[in-house]
């Protein structure tokens, strides 16, 4: 039995894959797979009562995130419900209280200092004062005290909850009240922001594609196991690209490796500046905020989100993909092979191909040699091969795979051993077989070949995303760092605070700009020079 949930209350990707480990420890599921991207968790069970399935699977995903909701999606509860529930609820009104108490002992504080106002007690005012500040404080920051306890027993300390809890206690501990009460502010603030800018995206993907989902298959001769368009996009970005997958192992890697830092900065420094131990409030102070600063959710939110929007947007032109992973592998092709005729615009789509750098094209063909020879000049490409079995095409294609990624468009059964031999498969859906379609790695709604150009543009568009996301983070990360450095006591750790959370929004909006990207193919007179002859 399949059962795919729609997952709510997750702050980011690292988080997601906390639960998603933690769910592959549990019997009942025989294969588990959570997508931060789409909000969805694909489970394989082998159990006949999806009740029992449903209790444990969130039980063990609230063991790690305890505002986790799971929705059936045979149930058909639409997403804007979710965005209702982040936003009314009573885990937000206790925090909104903590925010009030806040703002109201951070006034007085300030009218204080000013001097516009004067306690009739010192020692009373400052007793209330930090009672109030940490009152607040447990208010504000109450679910991530829960994840960090919690963790703490697991003998989990490496995410960001226990980086952010560290930096509240240890400016708590240095006298700084309002400090770190105002880390967990900011905190929470920028969590409750992220997520809706998350659920917004997602919303934003899934209607731009449902908008051509009806249509196209309607139209489209896709097999009964391809299915809806909008399902299949959420299926693809499951099968995560290779960056992804790296950022997800850097992130167990690189978490802990920030801390050794921060210890570092705040335990070890100290030693070594020769001046007096009035300078240990100096180093960890920065430690502080290298703690904050160094929180990767920014840096793991920005590529998921970038690939599902790729996805949606290829989708959105008529261009499925069976994966994100293919999204990546189809940004710089080597060579492009095809195979039963070219069609009558061939000729400029080819050349609209080399512009994008393609080295190589190819026509194999069961057919004659004159038949071939026709199509090679006809199409402008560079080679033709005649007589090729489904094994011949398949040779041909391993053979230019080992100089570099090869992708092999066909529709026919007899194509199926290469569309499954090529770096990247693309079947033509409106003609294609089953068979083809069933093998190939992206599906084309159309039989036109400009779909190529266009489908490379957005792989390339998706990957310059997914780098300028990772740039403006780290520059970002980077900045704050100096300026902790240079102004260590001019509230930088709320600074570092806001800088990491306004990274993480930055990253959500660049994500989305992919999705109303439309390349067309250039002229044929732009594209002269391009081609053969």
């Amino acid at each position: 039995m399949k059962k795919i949930y729609k997952i709510t209350g997750l702050d980011c990707a690292v988080c997601a894959q906390a639960v998603e480990d933690e769910l592959k420890k549990l019997a009942m599921p025989t294969s588990v797979s959570l997508n931060f991207a789409t909000g969805k968790l694909y489970i394989e069970t082998d159990a006949s009562d999806a009740d029992a399935l449903y209790a444990e699977i969130l039980a063990a995903a609230r063991a790690c995130e305890p505002e986790v909701a799971l929705v059936d999606t045979a149930s058909g509860q639409l997403c804007e419900d979710a965005v209702k529930k982040s936003v009314f609820n009573v885990p937000n009104l206790i925090r909104l209280i903590g925010a009030a108490v806040f703002l109201v002992m951070f006034v007085f504080d300030a009218l204080e200092e000013s001097g516009l106002f004067v306690p009739k007690s010192e020692d009373v005012y400052t007793v209330l004062s930090i009672t109030l500040f940490a009152a607040a404080f447990v208010m504000i920051a109450h679910s991530v005290i829960y994840k960090f306890l919690s963790n703490i027993l697991k003998l989990r300390f490496l995410d960001e909850n226990f980086l952010m809890m560290l930096a509240a206690i240890v400016a708590f501990v240095m006298g700084d009240y309002p400090e770190g009460a105002a880390i967990m502010l900011f905190y929470q603030v920028g969590e409750f922001f992220q997520k809706l800018a998350i659920t917004r995206s997602r919303l934003s993907i899934q209607r731009l594609v449902a908008q051509k989902s009806n249509a196209h298959n309607a139209n489209t001769a896709l097999s009964p196991d391809t299915g809806d368009i909008t399902e299949q996009v959420e299926a693809a970005v499951n099968k995560k690209a290779k960056s992804e997958q790296f950022i997800t192992k850097f992130s167990r890697v690189y978490t802990p490796a920030m801390l050794g830092i921060a210890v570092i900065i705040g335990a070890l420094l100290p030693l070594f500046s020769g001046e007096n131990h009035l300078n240990w409030g100096y180093w960890i102070h920065i430690a502080l905020t290298f703690l904050i600063v160094a929180c990767p959710c920014a840096l793991v939110l920005s590529i998921p989100m970038c690939f599902f929007g790729g996805v949606g947007a290829a989708s959105r032109l008529g261009i499925l993909f069976k994966g994100s992973n293919y999204l990546e592998a189809l940004a710089r092709p080597e060579s492009i092979f095809f195979g039963d005729v070219l069609g009558e615009h061939a000729s400029a789509d080819i050349r609209a191909l080399k512009t994008l750098g393609i080295k190589k094209t190819a026509f194999l063909t069961g057919g004659t040699s004159a038949d071939a020879e026709a199509e090679l000049r006809r199409a402008d490409i560079d080679e033709a091969h005649a007589d090729c079995r489904p094994e011949d095409k398949m040779g041909l294609i391993l053979k230019h795979s080992k100089s570099g990624k090869t992708v092999f468009a066909g529709k026919d059964t007899s194509d199926v051993l290469a569309l499954s031999a090529a770096d990247v498969g693309i079947a033509f859906g409106n003609a294609g077989t089953d068979e083809a379609i069933e093998a190939a790695d992206v599906v084309l709604m159309t039989d036109e070949i400009s779909k190529i150009y266009t489908a490379v543009k957005i792989a390339r568009r998706t990957r310059a995303l997914v780098a300028i996301n990772i740039g403006i983070v780290m520059v970002i990360k980077v900045l704050m760092l100096v300026l902790s450095f240079l102004m260590p006591d001019s509230g930088s750790l709320v600074l570092a605070e806001v800088a990491d959370v306004g990274a993480a929004i930055i990253a959500i909006f660049i994500a989305r700009t992919v999705l109303r990207y439309n390349p067309k193919p250039p002229a044929a007179a732009d594209c002269r020079g391009h081609g053969r002859g």
